[in-house]
């Protein structure tokens, strides 16, 4: 099998290869990229790599796609890289192929590239996923060493039951506007100093965050403002369905049970309904959603409000999705919300060579930002 480094050319093989692929879970997925394979890491950089692992026919057998991006840790802006969208064709030779040739990617990824770490993430409900990367492995071998750094769920919200608690009455929650851009930027950079990898750290790092997101605007963040008019909380709301589409295939027994009581819901005006599967359509409809953006709040009552206002101002037929660190109880869906929670992993990936990086000492208790996008 050869291996190779894919280019804008691959386009299409790439996307045959990687959409036939599901998310596991409590239902099944299919991803689909309508704007091409590698818009998705727009989002983040213009600085990627994607590598193949051709066949001897020169079919696909694997791939995966390398991303590069700074983050603040501690006082210094580091150069890091997310491995994303890591596929393995479900055939032995494929798997045993691509197993020899990763560790040499990552090595080069850290000697070519100069990042300081490779993170990826894995998802908890998917087992073939965890037996490719994360299974034992023979100690006869070098292997890339996958360092757990934070469990989080990626956390959706479909509805409130009527006795949920009202928005706080004397905190105000506003759309932002460019007089509050200033204070919205310092707001973040106070809450970012304890954020291992955040991403904005100033003007010129918040004005590209947003510049990156299609469609984001300031005016798609929502700030809760005290009676003098200080921020106490901010949150944002994104679609990505222009570059990633999600379509749901199957529900498992738990998801089916959820989905026809959101239906129930609809109808008391509770909930918001979740799109049909294909075999109850015909056709691949994609689920509607928005991620939530530097969700920050002083306290759970004002991240509730929070919530609650951003509900109200998406489309009525969208839910809301955000990642949240296991130990980041402030993000727990407040009570009365009715919220669903997938589990996932946050892992360091490293040679077997290299020492353990600092920041996955056991006594670094800060949450690491985490953004719900990049996990899918």
């Amino acid at each position: 099998m050869i291996l190779e480094v894919a280019s804008a050319a691959n386009d299409k093989e790439l996307r045959a290869f990687f959409e036939p692929f599901l998310l596991k879970g409590f239902l099944d997925v299919r991803p689909s990229r309508p704007q091409g394979f590698f818009r998705p890491y727009q989002i983040h950089s213009d600085e990627w790599k994607t590598y193949l692992l051709r066949g001897e026919e020169g079919e696909i057998q694997a791939i995966a796609s390398f991303v590069f991006r700074r983050a603040l840790l501690g006082d210094r802006i580091h150069r890091v890289a997310w491995a994303t969208d890591l596929r393995v064709a479900p055939q032995r030779r494929a798997i045993l192929e691509w197993s020899q040739n990763f560790l040499p990617v990552i090595r080069e990824i850290y000697e070519r590239e100069k990042v300081e770490t490779i993170f990826s993430v894995i998802n908890r409900t998917d087992p073939a996923l965890q037996n490719v990367f994360l299974r034992p492995r023979s100690a006869k071998r070098s292997w890339p060493r996958y360092h757990l750094y934070r469990k989080f769920d990626l956390v959706t919200l479909h509805g409130r039951f009527p006795w949920a608690q009202p928005k706080l009455p004397h905190v105000r929650v506003t759309r932002a506007d460019n007089s509050m851009k200033a204070d919205l930027i310092a707001y973040l950079q106070s809450r970012s100093q304890y954020r291992p990898f955040a991403s904005v750290w100033d003007l010129e790092s918040f004005d590209e965050r947003l510049r990156r997101l299609p469609g984001m605007k300031l005016e798609d963040f929502f700030l809760a403002l005290d009676p003098k008019g200080q921020i106490l909380g901010c949150m944002g709301s994104w679609s990505a369905e222009a570059i990633q589409e999600l379509r749901p295939l199957s529900y498992g027994l738990r998801a089916h049970n959820f989905r026809q009581f959101l239906k129930f819901g609809r109808y008391l005006g509770w909930t918001r309904p979740l799109t049909k599967p294909v075999r109850s359509t015909g056709f691949e409809a994609p689920l509607h959603f928005r991620y939530l953006i530097y969700p920050f709040a002083s306290n759970e009552d004002v991240f509730d409000s929070l919530l609650t206002t951003v509900f109200e101002n998406v489309n009525p037929d969208e839910f809301l999705m955000y990642a949240r660190p296991e130990q980041d109880f402030r993000r727990n869906p407040p009570r009365g919300w009715i919220a669903a929670e997938l589990p996932y992993s946050l892992y360091c990936l490293v040679p077997p060579e290299m020492p353990t990086p600092e920041f996955l000492d056991p006594r670094n208790k800060e949450n690491p930002e985490i953004e719900a996008f990049l996990s899918l």
